[in-house]
């Protein structure tokens, strides 16, 4: 089995928050989600106020605007499943760039505003069970903490995440992530903590809904072999399936919706190619 880290961890910030059967962990504490609606897209650059964090975002925006959707070169059909085709692409670093993408019968901002709730992340991504924002910089940037349950003798990890958003004049809004170490978030003892390297979404209109573009890098660190670390990657964008189900089932309650966009790969790479062409 893995065992985390022995190295001298923080103590977290805030008061501690009862959670059943896990070490008493709360960053920041809870912190009302604005409507993406309401905001002003930001500039390029000046994100959160430290040069080193706005370097790093900018960078991300700047390959997802330049390669990481609108080229398919290089990206290979990896799965599709549930309605989301999923692509993986190697890349200098041992990790694989995965990308996922899938429709949702929902506006581009309710698709932003969820991912922009990290209190709310565990019900739509099943390993995360626990999210928050520790602190807002901007009206489009700020800093989140995850944490992610162990399973099948591997560590619980965590996460602790910079993040910006914006929208464009066509109505697409993408926001991007990546791994940060910042004294508001110390190391917890019991986990490893991960590193979420290149991160973005990208929500385009697409007829009465949304496409959805979500290219993950991550490396879980720790001892954990990296075919298996690959797996879990090529695994993870499937949660835009539980994204799309939540997001249609949730405004008119009606189950006869669930799933009505999960379309077939043929129909997908066809609408995939009419938005990002």
């Amino acid at each position: 089995n893995e065992h985390a880290s022995t190295e001298k961890m923080g103590k977290p910030s805030g008061n501690a928050a009862d959670r059943p059967g896990q070490a008493k962990v709360v960053f920041g504490g809870h912190m009302p989600v604005e409507s993406a609606a309401q905001q002003v897209p930001a500039q390029t650059g000046g994100w959160t106020g430290d040069e080193d964090y706005d370097a790093i975002l900018s960078r991300i925006f700047d390959f997802l605007e330049e390669q990481g959707f609108d080229d398919d070169s290089d990206w290979r059909v990896t799965t599709h499943a549930k309605g989301v085709n999923v692509q993986s692409r190697q890349v200098a670093a041992p990790v694989k760039l995965v990308r996922g993408q899938g429709f949702i019968r929902a506006s581009p901002v309710e698709v932003l505003e969820m991912i922009r709730d990290a209190s709310k992340r565990p019900e739509w991504d099943s390993m995360c069970d626990y999210g928050s924002i520790v602190k807002t910089f901007s009206p489009n940037s700020d800093l989140i903490y995850l944490s992610y349950q162990g399973k099948l003798g591997v560590c619980a990890r965590d996460l602790s995440l910079v993040r910006a958003w914006k929208q464009y004049e066509d109505g697409t809004v993408a926001l991007v992530a990546h791994s940060v170490d910042d004294k508001d978030v110390p190391k917890v003892a019991g986990k490893v903590r991960a590193e979420l390297r290149d991160c973005g979404y990208v929500i385009r209109p697409c007829g009465e809904g949304s496409m959805l573009s979500y290219v993950i890098q991550l490396d879980m660190k720790g001892y954990v072999p990296l075919f298996f670390t690959n797996l879990i990657q090529t695994q993870h964008p499937l949660i835009i399936s539980i994204m799309r189900r939540m997001l249609e089932n949730s405004g008119v309650g009606d189950d006869d919706c669930d799933g009505a966009s999960e379309m077939p790969l043929h129909q997908l790479e066809k609408a995939t190619a009419n938005v990002y062409g």
